[in-house]
């Protein structure tokens, strides 16, 4: 973007349509981003969930079954039990790694697109003059605000409820 550094502070920086093309194509990718990260997020909280689900019903049931045949195969009941309990942690600490790392990838890119928000608001209320245009980034500014809500929502979230 061109900035024209004259004496009067209140003359908006010239702005053109190649500059808008590359802001509004830099809006669209990164809000895109964010809300695909929203998505994986969400997804793996489900699975944080489900592996949850799986323990506090498995662990009950290899507990029971087992009272039966612990005088027959003790062995055998502590190698299934340790077997569960340890594919249960292992997939447990995949999922909350993963999910850091969604998080911090979508706490960049949130930075990011907030600065494209503040920068396109600033051209938005100085420079854009029809109509039309000034409809179309409030659309667009709208959508890039829905991904930062909704990116807020899920980085507020533990991975274990």
């Amino acid at each position: 973007m061109d900035v024209d550094k004259g004496s009067d502070k209140d003359t908006p920086p010239i702005y053109d349509d190649d500059d808008r093309e590359v802001l509004m194509s830099l809006l669209e990718e990164y809000s895109n981003k964010l809300l695909r990260i929203c998505e994986e997020l969400n997804k793996l909280y489900r699975n944080a969930n489900l592996l949850t689900l799986t323990f506090a019903f498995v662990s009950p049931i290899i507990f029971v079954t087992s009272l039966s045949y612990v005088r027959v195969y003790p062995l055998m009941y502590l190698v299934l039990f340790s077997c569960c309990f340890i594919m249960i942690l292992l997939g447990a600490y995949i999922n909350a790694r993963s999910f850091n790392l969604q998080k911090k990838r979508g706490q960049n890119i949130y930075y990011r697109l907030s600065k494209i928000i503040r920068i396109i608001s600033q051209l938005q209320e100085h420079v854009e003059s029809r109509v039309s245009r000034k409809l179309e980034l409030d659309f667009r500014l709208a959508d890039a605000e829905v991904a930062l809500e909704e990116f807020k929502r899920f980085s507020g979230k533990n991975l274990i409820p």
